[in-house]
């Protein structure tokens, strides 16, 4: 019974070790190490298992069999995100080096996706990251309706925060909209390999970047100020709570742009890609 214990005492000292007192945020051990340790072993197990059930299970989805056609939309909008990215990326390291580890931030990861949806070659690979992508919504409407600020203050810094955040919300819109991409939703499999790939990237990615230089990436080390959860506890909680969210803001993005945005867009010419229902599950036993 002791073992466990003494497992996340010594993975909780590990953590302190990443990174030495001096500099250190106070902040920084918000949540005490051994509590982190507990929830990066339980979030790893979790998820994990989830998403390799997932992906290992027989499924309907979309075939798609051709390429789509690029507009000059498609490329201001990718110049646009670059060109954010690229700001950013010099803003941090101004203000603090290690401060570049922000770019991990949800609506950063986001634009890289959007990047690649707009120029983008793969059908397949544009496929999934766009259904995927789907349900990130809720972070960029997370970050427009409570903007954390406060770290913003070199020349239009905060323009380039309202620019990037508008332009990654309005690329799926405009994605949707224009019948570029289509979303797979005969059943929950996007949202859960979704709500799987960010809570281990949020753990293991974002959480040791943090470890590693006491940035509070992601608000993974101490709350953020306008968060209900405040406590100790306050990650699980908010990784559930983004859970659902995550699931709410998906699907009702999507009907919004189908009922609102695309009969508005209707003069654009339809997908040029074919898409094709299948079944793996079937296409497994004819191999067979």
């Amino acid at each position: 019974n002791k073992r466990p214990s003494a497992s996340m005492d010594q993975l909780g000292a590990f953590l302190v070790s990443l990174h030495p007192p001096e500099g250190r945020d106070p902040r920084h051990w918000h949540v005490p190490p051994e509590q982190h340790a507990v929830e990066i072993v339980s979030h790893n197990v979790i998820a994990l298992s989830i998403l390799l059930f997932t992906l290992s299970r027989p499924r309907k989805g979309v075939k798609i069999t051709r390429d789509i056609q690029r507009g000059p939309f498609d490329m201001f909008f990718a110049l646009v995100l670059i060109a954010c990215l690229v700001i950013q990326t010099y803003y941090n390291y101004l203000m603090n080096p290690k401060w570049v580890v922000n770019l991990l931030h949800p609506c950063h990861i986001m634009s890289l996706m959007d990047v690649y949806l707009l120029i983008g070659k793969s059908p397949k690979l544009l496929h999934w990251i766009y259904n995927i992508s789907a349900f990130y919504t809720f972070f960029t409407v997370l970050a427009l309706v409570f903007p954390d600020t406060s770290m913003l203050y070199l020349p239009y810094h905060i323009h380039v925060f309202w620019i990037q955040h508008i332009v990654v919300l309005l690329v799926p819109i405009y994605m949707l909209g224009t019948r570029k991409l289509t979303l797979d939703l005969f059943d929950n499999y996007f949202f859960i390999v979704a709500a799987c790939v960010a809570d281990l990237f949020f753990v293991d990615v974002q959480g040791f970047a943090g470890y590693l230089t006491s940035v509070n990436v992601n608000y993974l080390l101490w709350p953020p100020p306008s968060s209900p959860f405040t406590g100790q506890n306050y990650r699980t909680q908010s990784a559930l709570a983004i859970t659902v969210a995550m699931w709410l803001t998906g699907f009702v993005f999507v009907r919004l742009v189908r009922e609102c945005v695309r009969p508005i867009l209707f003069h654009f010419p339809p997908a040029s890609f074919k898409m094709e229902t299948f079944d793996s599950s079937s296409s497994s036993k004819k191999r067979k």
